[in-house]
């Protein structure tokens, strides 16, 4: 006689869960490599950024026997604010609500022309505990008295070192957990403050 029971074949719950368990476990894995993944890629971009900055900078300074004596930001295409969205503030820094705005220098930009090609841009990671004082990108601060001509930059990852960078002594770095980011600071080596 034949069995009237057919065997049902199939998963259990215990088993799906199980599956669903595993695939939220590679999931989660993915996310935290990705997003040190894009850390690095950015902090690559600016830290190339920088150094091409930072040896035409040089290569100005062995034409004209100085430093450019203008601020600006390095590269093209920064926004305005702590959230880079505002109609105003500065593009790469801003010290107070009223003063200390850097932006990209046209006049700095033309002097820079015969010595670095396309503006290389950093990524647009910002740095700043609240809306003032913050920093993006990266800019040349020109020299004054008691203070070495340099480049400040900022990097993601609030842990992340600063690099070193041909021509750069780095003398600074404030760390922002706020926005996960370090803000470096290198000074030119030669330079006569």
């Amino acid at each position: 006689m034949p069995n009237l029971r057919s065997k049902l074949t199939g998963f259990t719950i215990v088993e799906l869960l199980i599956v669903v368990v595993v695939i939220a476990i590679l999931a989660a894995i993915s996310l935290v490599v990705y997003g040190g993944m894009q850390e690095r890629a950015q902090n690559a971009k600016t830290v190339s950024a920088v150094h091409e900055w930072a040896q035409a900078i040089k290569m100005y300074k062995v034409d004209n026997g100085d430093y450019p004596a203008i601020t600006s930001c390095l590269g093209a295409n920064y926004r305005r604010g702590f959230s880079g969205n505002e109609a105003t503030g500065g593009e790469c820094r801003q010290d107070t609500a009223s003063s200390g705005s850097f932006y990209v220098n046209a006049t700095f930009m033309n002097l820079m022309s015969d010595y670095i090609k396309d503006s290389p841009t950093p990524a647009f990671i910002t740095a700043g505990s609240a809306s003032y004082p913050y920093y993006r990108g990266a800019y040349f601060h020109a020299g004054y008295s008691g203070s070495k001509d340099r480049i400040d930059y900022v990097l993601a990852g609030a842990s992340t070192q600063c690099p070193a960078i041909a021509g750069l002594t780095n003398t600074e770095r404030t760390s922002y957990a706020a926005t996960n980011s370090v803000r470096c600071t290198g000074r030119f080596i030669d330079s006569k403050w």
